[in-house]
């Protein structure tokens, strides 16, 4: 009975039909703009006509106005089936009210402000041009932003409206602001009593009693992020305990665990599969030294690796770090143990470039091809470097990184060997539409008798994933009277990729390497060319690319597939 019941409720239910709009005459935002306002209204299948066609004309005459046209003639009719209802709207446009004055004053310290000016030329309404109410409240939202976030926060409209003639089509603008003063900053506040308050505020690009600018606490709030002390950064004005024409800053920080420790597994042809683990001390004591250590190990390299680090300044950019590191290599004719440590100095000295200058204690044992030795090198050197991206981190669409290195080793700081290594790289990538261009050089040279004194680690190698492709990991090198590699005194490798997004997740490369590590100029160069797939994923392309050696040697005669993980730059 109580299923019966049901049935004849549903077949007694009247079908909720849906209503449509058809929209005709004018351009195409006035009907968007039209479509957005009829489909706002709450209508329903039980409302006659004559309401659906007088609440309907009610919200096209209201759209209309947004646009400027105050004198537009609207034809409704509704069109009913058993389950539809079709609203045909027929707009007849009329001449638009056009603004013939823009009554705008502003008092306060805002009106001698440059940008401000740039700002009010670019986006402010003109006599002349269609009133239209959105760019109206653009305008006056604009103003407010930009008042608020360079520190007017006691500004406000004192006049604010529009006087419509109907019959002339003509409107009048009157907007009156007052910014008031521009508040400065006072003192930054830090929520955590423990962080190093000194060193916390030189992060900062501004000075206090500067002006107010939400664009460089921003800034701030990012540097402080970029620590690595603190798993949460919030830096908030108090604006509502402004006083006195200052305005102070609330730091809150949230400090990071005592250890982090992370693992990591990767593969490249390089290196085969690569083990990855980290261990984290981002807070060693009250002055805001960092200790970090690691250990990586793949099939031809094991590498454990310490750093502690001293903020000077900047704990991102400008420290002094001591290094350590222990390194086992089979590779090819390789067999080598190094350890080394490193006193490092680096400067915040350029937006841009990073320097460095270092003590480095080289001890190495290796066999190299035939040769046995073992080598102890001390050698002061410097770098200097740069990474300009734009796009994502993890696949920018332009950018280029260069790095410069030189290091000497003499008798006469009791090193075994004297000798001068210099290297410096560069990468280009260039995007157009589809299209990326990615170009690549590398050179080196070390300035010693014979290279048979320097270690094996510091003698240069080429071929392989970032080197030449088509040619095997380090497979590029002089060899002796046996055929054993033995390295080389120069490096020179270059190379250049097009690739087109053909997908949304993927592209087809082409590209051409060639270079050579030699001990004299006379040895020729090799050249490897090929084709690749780039699949885009959140940690970077993933490459997959085939590649033939276009100068046989030894080894490298065939169709080689290289494959790595990683951004571009």
């Amino acid at each position: 009975m109580r299923r019966l019941a049901f049935l004849l409720w549903l077949i007694s239910s009247p079908v909720i039909a849906a209503i449509h709009y058809q929209v005709d005459g004018g351009n195409q935002p006035q009907r968007a703009n039209v479509e957005a306002f009829l489909k706002a209204q709450n209508l329903s299948n039980d409302n006659s006509d004559e309401f659906i066609i007088a609440h309907s004309q009610q919200q096209v005459s209201e759209a209309l106005e947004a646009l400027g046209y105050f004198s537009s003639r609207v034809q409704i009719k509704v069109h009913r089936s058993h389950h539809d209802i079709l609203v045909d709207v027929h707009i007849i446009l009329n001449q638009p009210v056009r603004i013939t004055q823009f009554d705008w004053q502003l008092s306060g310290q805002l009106k001698d402000s440059a940008d401000f000016k740039r700002l009010f030329k670019k986006q402010a309404p003109h006599q002349g041009d269609i009133f239209n109410s959105g760019d109206y409240d653009a305008f006056k939202s604009a103003v407010n932003e930009y008042a608020s976030s360079h520190g007017y926060f006691d500004g406000h409209f004192t006049q604010a409206k529009v006087d419509v003639t109907r019959a002339k089509h003509a409107a009048v603008i009157h907007l009156h602001y007052d910014s008031g003063v521009r508040y400065r900053i006072g003192k930054i506040d830090f929520s955590n009593p423990e962080v190093p308050t000194k060193l916390l505020t030189g992060l900062a690009n501004f000075s206090l009693g500067d002006p107010y600018n939400a664009q460089k606490v921003a800034s701030y709030s990012q540097s402080l992020n970029q620590t690595g002390y603190f798993r949460s950064v919030l830096v908030t004005p108090q604006i509502g305990k402004r006083k006195n024409g200052q305005v102070d800053l609330n730091v809150d920080l949230r400090r990071k665990s005592a250890n982090s420790f992370g693992i990591g597994l990767g593969y490249s042809t390089d290196e085969d599969v690569k083990g990855k683990f980290k261990w984290n001390h981002p807070w060693v004591n009250r002055w805001g030294h960092q200790f970090n250590a690691s250990i990586e190990a793949s099939k031809t390299d094991q590498t454990i690796s310490t750093e502690y680090r001293i903020p000077v300044t900047n704990p991102v950019n400008d420290y002094i770090a001591l290094q350590t590191g222990y390194q086992r290599e089979v590779d090819n004719d390789t067999d080598s143990r190094s350890h080394l440590i490193t006193l490092l100095r680096q400067w915040d000295w350029d937006p841009q470039w990073t320097p460095q200058i270092f003590f480095k204690t080289l001890y190495e044992d290796y066999r190299q091809g035939t040769q046995n030795n073992s080598t102890l090198l001390f050698m002061p050197g410097f770098s200097l470097s740069r990474l300009r991206t734009k796009g994502p981190k993890a696949d920018p669409y332009w950018g280029d990184s260069e790095s410069l290195m030189a290091e000497v080793s003499s008798p006469w700081w009791f090193s075994d060997v004297t000798l001068t290594k210099i290297k410096a790289h560069t990468k280009w990538l260039r995007s157009f539409g589809r299209s990326r261009i990615i170009a690549r050089a590398t050179g080196g040279a070390i300035m010693v008798n014979h290279i048979s004194d320097v270690p094996a680690s510091m003698r240069f190698f080429a071929g392989g994933d970032e080197s030449i492709r088509g040619y095997g990991y380090k497979s590029i090198a002089p060899r002796d009277s046996s055929g054993k590699l033995i390295g080389g005194k120069y490096l020179v490798t270059g190379s250049l990729e097009y690739s087109y997004r053909f997908a949304d997740k993927w592209r087809a490369a082409v590209f051409y390497d060639t270079g050579t590590a030699a001990n004299n100029f006379d040895e020729p160069l090799y050249a490897g060319a090929g084709v690749g797939l780039r699949w885009l994923t959140p940690i970077g392309p993933v490459r997959l690319d085939f590649a033939k050696p276009l100068v046989k040697s030894e080894g490298n005669d065939h169709w080689r597939i290289h494959f790595s993980i990683g951004s571009d730059l």
